[in-house]
């Protein structure tokens, strides 16, 4: 789909940017002030973060956004990394584990980055400003420089060892061999020539200019496979996104090759069906319902989720009948039955790995992303003479039998690891409204791997049942069950003496944690208008961990 679409041009005063780092949301603002819509503001931002949050805010990775024009014709944009033509999953297959593992670590990790591919098809079909004024704060960001939060320096120190193994990511992320402190200012020379490149020469730069020779060279030297063939053949793609009904609400959430908005889509239906509404926020039978419901959406999309260029028609018929399927009381127990759990070595961290915004602008357009370098600093692997961070994406892929990810998610067969496909992912940028009016009323989304749609699901039962305003639906305890490793993660936040009962009598442990994903949106009063921004507390009480 190539046809430009039109935001109109009505009478503007502002909007709402919420993200992860304030100087990324104030940029967007700007944009917003400026005369842009909220995909500029969002693409403006999304550079920017690539410059000021550099664990995840991105040139070098891929993600997901959903974009909601005023007149309610909701589109979801793919902009996932792709495994590169050569990469074979024998060459990931090693006895090195955790951070060290080549599907995690260095130039094999590294997918086919989607991130500037998917800015500029947005920005072609929905921009307002120039694409060279968009990516003009981040110009500003990187040369001017930036100081460096408490919070920035501490992920710095911890992730110290990893950012100085090769040279090129020592060069850019640590002060003369040592730790940046808090207040350094961090001025990119190379990333503000990088940016300019992008905003004088197109996107084109970056798949078959300047920038993507040194991607290239970068790879090589590192001992990957990822090359300038590669590159050339990316696009991002424009799908279907995954439309759900609850309790008289729409829920617009990602399709394949995210495994998020499956997840959510069921886990509601799941749950409407299972009379959540009867039960008390905060409660042992929520919670427990809540558990038993997310382990059957996830084995379901351990079943289902795959790449949807290589989905069959009969695959395609058989996720729809599920998805078309009425559910009623006594299918939670029905689909239970048939799951059969399997053991997995369990990813202890729960970092915020990806990052996620949001915009509204004055005129009712929003936009909600999410975007990745899959792990914190990704693959930790910089490109010299650019100055940004590649992903490692890679992991997200079915590597071998039995191997689970850095998550410890476990894919099956539609997921393996294939030249050109897109990994199975969680990122799950979401709306909501209400099924009669097109005006968005939630924009969300988060960040924490397989806990991204089950921070969503629950923020959406506080807001749709609860009445719960955003933020305070984002503030409540969760809990998070992802079918494997079989066992209930329920945060320290919730009671001892609800986490002491919490599945009685069912086989799967209980595993107290510290947080299950950081969550982020904006929410619109469709009554009065009234526009807030909405962002997790566990993202200033856990700054780093």
């Amino acid at each position: 789909m190539s046809s430009r679409a039109t935001i109109p041009n009505l009478k503007y005063e502002h909007g709402t940017v919420v993200s992860y780092d304030p100087i990324a949301s104030a940029m967007g603002s700007r944009v917003l002030l400026e005369g842009g819509n909220a995909v500029d503001a969002a693409i403006a931002t999304g550079f920017a973060l690539a410059v000021v949050y550099p664990q995840a805010g991105n040139l070098g990775g891929g993600g997901f956004m959903m974009i909601a024009p005023n007149d309610g014709n909701v589109e979801f944009l793919d902009y996932r990394e792709t495994a590169p033509r050569k990469l074979d999953a024998e060459q990931l297959i090693t006895p090195a584990s955790g951070l060290r593992a080549p599907s995690v670590f260095g130039a094999l990790s590294v997918g086919v980055p989607g991130t500037v591919a998917g800015f500029a098809e947005a920005h072609k079909r929905y921009g307002r400003l120039s694409w060279d004024r968009v990516i003009g704060v981040a110009i500003d960001l990187a040369e001017n420089g930036f100081r460096l939060t408490t919070r920035q320096a501490a992920y710095f120190s911890r992730y110290a060892q990893d950012l100085s193994y090769f040279d090129s990511t020592r060069h850019y992320f640590m002060s003369k061999g040592a730790d940046y402190l808090p207040g350094s200012l961090i001025q990119q020379p190379h990333l503000t020539r990088c940016l300019r490149l992008l905003a004088d020469r197109g996107p084109e730069e970056f798949y078959e200019g300047s920038i993507a020779e040194l991607i290239a060279n970068e790879i090589e030297a590192g001992g990957g496979v990822l090359d300038l063939d590669d590159l050339r053949a990316y696009e991002a793609h424009w799908r279907n996104p995954i439309t759900t009904r609850f309790l008289g609400k729409e829920v617009i959430s990602s399709p394949f090759p995210s495994g998020g908005g499956m997840v959510i889509a069921l886990t509601l239906r799941l749950l409407e069906a299972s009379g959540i509404d009867a039960h008390p926020p905060g409660s042992l039978a929520r919670y427990n319902l809540l558990g038993r419901c997310f382990r059957v959406a996830f084995s379901l999309r351990h079943r289902y989720a795959a790449d949807p260029e290589t989905l069959t028609p009969e695959d395609v018929e058989e996720i729809e009948n599920l998805f078309s399927m009425e559910l009623k009381a006594g299918d939670l127990e029905r689909f239970t039955e048939t799951i059969v759990s399997q053991e997995t070595a369990h990813a202890e961290s729960l970092d915020k790995n990806t990052t996620h915004y949001c915009v509204l602008d004055a005129e009712g357009n929003g936009v909600s992303n999410t975007y990745s370098l899959n792990t914190l600093f990704g693959s930790k692997l910089a490109v010299s003479g650019a100055g940004f961070l590649l992903n490692n994406s890679i992991d997200d892929f079915r590597i071998g039998e039995n191997i689970p990810n850095w998550y410890g998610i476990i894919d099956g067969p539609r997921n393996q690891l294939m030249p050109g496909r897109r990994p199975v992912g969680s990122m799950a940028p979401t709306i909501v409204r209400s099924s009669n009016r097109p005006a968005v009323e939630l924009l969300m989304g988060g960040s924490g791997g397989p806990t991204i749609p089950t921070l969503v699901t629950q923020a959406i039962v506080g807001t749709v049942i609860d009445g719960k305003s955003l933020h305070e639906a984002l503030d409540a305890p969760r809990v998070h069950h992802q079918f494997q490793k079989a066992e209930l993660c329920v945060e320290d936040m919730v009671p001892a003496e609800i986490r002491e009962q919490l599945f009685v009598g069912d086989p799967d442990p209980v595993r107290t944690v510290l947080r299950l994903g950081i969550g982020a949106g904006i929410e619109r009063d469709p009554s009065t208008g009234r526009v807030v921004g909405a962002l997790d507390k566990r993202f200033s009480h856990y700054a780093v961990l």
